[in-house]
Order: structure tokens, then sequence, then C-alpha cells
């Protein structure tokens, strides 16, 4: 079968491959476009198995939202020439779709077919970093951000107000909430939490975080009558470091983000409570 011009420009499309490297398979897979795509496909899935080591250090992170539904999703690569690409940006943008279409169904793995794309347009490794879906059910409100041009780092919370599906809440109160969801969003990416309260810290991480503490202690030397009184207290400024609730309000530090929360939950006439967050930051390694 011939190798037409028609096939080549089929299968950029399908494949984001150059049209040399388009032209190449479909000689070699006998024009059959179905036969040639599935070889670019082995072979970039080679190239990144064999540029995985060189690690994604670059990226950006993106955030969309969809009715009851907002999504952060970070994605990496190689070279910050690559993250500042407008197709890029595309790439990131064609992934919300496909996470706020996908709903509580969603998988990564909705994101292999643009991924792999990517790859062969960039020619370069591009990788899916931390993913977060949250829904806003009425009670609730969601916020999102994003700092600065480059996008680096990204927050989404959610916020719940204890109200009976939110049917109480004025339109007045709702925009309230969304200001302190939105300053929530503000104080994720500030701080850099891992935890929205102490409670909520794994039981084997806080024993093996105080055993840590009072190993170093003793390490220095230290009596074993205060061994505990120093593990208590550097315990206690790692839950005001990596807990939300416990950390100093980013706008006013002599508040914690507990004590200002509960002000601004006064203001509005109902408890408010953190039900979840998700943070990103291109600079720190993947779990």
């Amino acid at each position: 079968m011939e190798v037409t011009a028609g096939k080549v420009r089929e299968l950029r499309a399908r494949s984001g491959a150059g049209v040399m490297e388009c032209r190449n398979a479909l000689e070699r897979a006998g024009a059959d476009v179905e036969r040639a795509e599935a070889l670019l496909r082995a072979e970039l899935r080679a190239i990144a198995e064999a540029r995985a080591d060189r690690g994604t250090r670059e990226g950006r992170v993106f955030f969309g939202r969809r009715g009851s539904a907002a999504v952060l999703l970070e994605l990496r690569c190689e070279t910050d020439f690559v993250a500042r690409n407008d197709e890029f940006l595309s790439l990131g943008s064609r992934c919300l779709e496909l996470a706020l279409n996908s709903g509580s169904t969603f998988s990564p793995d909705l994101l292999e077919e643009e991924i792999v794309a990517a790859r062969a347009r960039f020619r370069e490794l591009i990788a899916p970093g931390r993913i977060a879906m949250l829904e806003d059910p009425r009670e609730c409100c969601l916020a999102g951000y994003l700092h600065g041009d480059t996008a680096r780092l990204g927050s989404l919370v959610r916020i719940g107000t204890g109200r009976d599906g939110g049917k109480g809440a004025t339109p007045a109160a709702e925009k309230v909430l969304g200001e302190i969801s939105g300053e929530l969003a503000l104080q994720i990416v500030a701080g850099a939490p891992k935890f929205i309260s102490e409670e909520l810290i794994p039981g084997d991480l806080r024993e093996t975080t105080l055993a840590g503490f009072r190993r170093e202690a003793r390490l220095l030397g230290k009596k074993e009558q205060l061994v505990e009184k120093i593990a208590a207290g550097r315990w206690t400024k790692y839950v005001g470091q990596n807990c939300l609730i416990s950390q100093r309000f980013f706008r006013d530090d002599s508040l914690s983000v507990a004590a200002w929360l509960s002000g601004a939950a006064a203001s509005v006439g109902v408890p408010i409570d953190i039900t979840g967050f998700a943070y990103a930051n291109v600079a720190d390694p993947l779990p």
C-alpha cells in the first residue's frame, strides 16, 4: 500500500509525532495507520523509559472547575522551555477536561494517550504528577490558587459550613464563604501543609517522628528526664509547621489558621471546617 500524505497527516494527528517519523513508521507498517501508530507508541515508551533517570524537574500546575467538581493537576517535564510552551499549556487544559469529564471515576490512566502524544511532540519525558479532585456539595465552598505566571505551585481546598445541605446560606453568606476558601487556598501555598489537623496525622508517622526526636536528643547527650520534654516540644513545632489549622495565618502571624477561621465563621454565623485540600509544588519530589 502507498504511504500517502493523507495517511501521514492522520498519523501525525493521532500520535503527535513528526512528519518523517510518521512516514517511516507507515513504511515499516505497510501503510497501515493502526499498525504505524502502535509502532510509534512502542518506540515512545522505550524512549521515555530510557530517559526516566533524567527526572522531570520542571512543569506546571493546573486548576479547573466544572459544576460541583474541581481538579488540581500537576504535569512534569524535563525543561522549563517546554513548561512555558503554549502546547504544554494546551496539554494541561486537555488533561483537566479529561479529569473533569470523568468525575469520580477519574484515573491517571485516562491521561496516557495525551501524555504519550506529548512525548512525541516535545521529544522529552512528560509525566503526570500530583492529581487531586474534590467535589463541592452545597454546604461547602471550593477554591483553587495557582502561584505566579509560571504556576509551579498550586492548591485546592474545600470547606464545609455544617448546614444541612447549605440550604440556609444567604447569597451574602455564600460570598463570604467563597472569600474564606480563597484565603485558605493562599494559605496552603504559603505554608505547604501536609495534614488538615494533628488528629489526622497517621499514628505510625507520629510514633516514628517522635522516636526520631528522642534519638536525636540522646545523641546530643541530653539527660533521659529531658528527652521526652524535648521530643514533645519538637512535636509541637512539627504540628505547627505541617498541620494547616495549626499554622500561623499568612496575613497575620499573631493568629493561627484555626483562630482566624473561628473569627471568620463568626462573621457568617455558621461553623466552618476544612474538609479537604491538595497542594502541588513542581520543586518537590514526587511520592
